[in-house]
């Protein structure tokens, strides 16, 4: 099975693009990451754990 692409779904894929260039101490804190990151890029909790999925795959490439 060939890895999915997000880059047709803007969201995640900015999302997962910035996962990649920010380390993460750079990140927000652990207690309030998920709500932070849903809602600056406007994902749903589904979405975020596909943007998660797609910076590691971004990662991977590098």
């Amino acid at each position: 099975m060939s890895p999915v692409n997000f880059a047709g779904n803007d969201k995640i894929a900015r999302c997962a693009e910035w996962l990649v260039r920010t380390p993460p101490s750079q990140r927000p804190p652990a207690n309030v990451y998920a709500h932070v990151l849903r809602d600056y890029f406007k994902l749903s909790s589904a979405e975020l754990v596909l943007a998660e999925k797609e910076a590691d795959r971004l990662r991977e490439e590098k």
